[in-house]
């Protein structure tokens, strides 16, 4: 673990080493877009339970099956379709299993697991969120908006019987999935610290909903940029992909999960970005009538010898 953090942040230096080379702009706009794609690897950590936590119906990632880090990948769409309007679609895929043999029973979604039993557990989420995002703020050199999505989450858990242990033997098993669309809404910002440049930005956002008796939703992440073109920058940061929590009742399992980790990838932005209408003033046209009524002007003789 100590070796995988020494390596991220090594990544990172050379990121910023990489920003303090030339770079070419063209536009006065350092964020100038019309379609935007983000394609990271996630180094995952998950944690987490599934069922009725202070009773035997529940399982923990980590305490009963040790769950480690993996590999996976996340992504991000933008369509810039005005100058402070986009349409956004985020995909993070999670998948992992493990084996282990119990250090307690286990009575998951009816199905009940002894002590020394090897288990295989596996555990899948898939999020798709939709989502429109409207920059409050936006300058030349980055933008501070409101996001809001639909995360669509199908969420698996499954417990299945391995080799024979303790005289337990057989094609046990035991599910719970949970699929559940979840609006979110939350702050979205990019900022280019460099005044003439756009080698260098950083970037964040968070969102998340309360449910009250339902549960809770998070999802959040931030990154340092730094551009090797005009239309491709190298990215790294830190990912929470969901942090799930639903308050279990008597016909529904309670989940509380997180997948969270850090990331690195590519960026690629193409096409100009949506030009802002300026409002033309009408001037109001002079009147030919008033024109005609205004008195005309006397030479300055006839002046005279009007007064004398």
């Amino acid at each position: 673990m100590y070796k995988r953090t020494r390596i991220f942040r090594t990544l990172l230096v050379l990121l910023f080493a990489a920003a303090t080379t030339g770079y070419a702009q063209d536009s006065k706009d350092l964020d100038n877009y019309r379609w935007r794609l983000n394609a990271e690897w996630w180094f995952s950590q998950p944690s987490g339970s599934f069922g009725a936590r202070d009773s035997n119906n529940y399982f923990d990632i980590h305490r009963d099956f040790g769950f480690g880090d993996y590999s996976t990948f996340a992504g991000m769409i933008d369509y810039r379709f005005r100058r402070k309007h986009h349409l956004l679609l985020n995909i993070t895929p999670n998948y992992t299993s493990k084996t282990a043999s119990l250090g307690r029973v286990i009575d998951f979604q009816g199905q009940e697991f002894a002590v020394g039993a090897n288990v295989d557990a596996s555990l899948s989420t898939l999020n798709i969120a939709p989502g429109y995002q409207y920059d409050v703020f936006r300058r030349n050199r980055g933008f501070l908006g409101i996001e809001v999505d639909v995360n669509l989450i199908d969420t698996k858990a499954t417990l299945e019987l391995g080799a024979s242990v303790n005289g337990q033997s057989g094609s046990a098993s035991g599910s719970a999935s949970v699929l559940a669309p979840l609006p979110a809404v939350g702050p979205v910002f990019r900022w280019y610290p460099m005044h003439s440049s756009g080698r260098l930005s950083l970037d964040g956002s968070a969102r998340g909903m309360y449910f009250f008796g339902y549960g809770d939703f998070l999802a959040a992440r931030g990154s340092v940029n730094v551009g090797l073109t005009n239309n491709l920058a190298l990215r790294a940061g830190y990912e929470i992909g969901s942090r799930l929590r639903i308050h279990g009742t008597s016909d529904q399992i309670g989940v509380r999960l997180t997948h969270r980790g850090p990331t690195a990838g590519i960026e690629c932005s193409w096409g100009q970005a949506p030009t802002q209408k300026k409002k033309h003033r009408a001037v109001p046209a002079t009147s030919s009538t008033s024109a005609q009524l205004e008195p005309e002007e006397k030479p300055a003789s006839e002046a005279d010898n009007t007064e004398r």
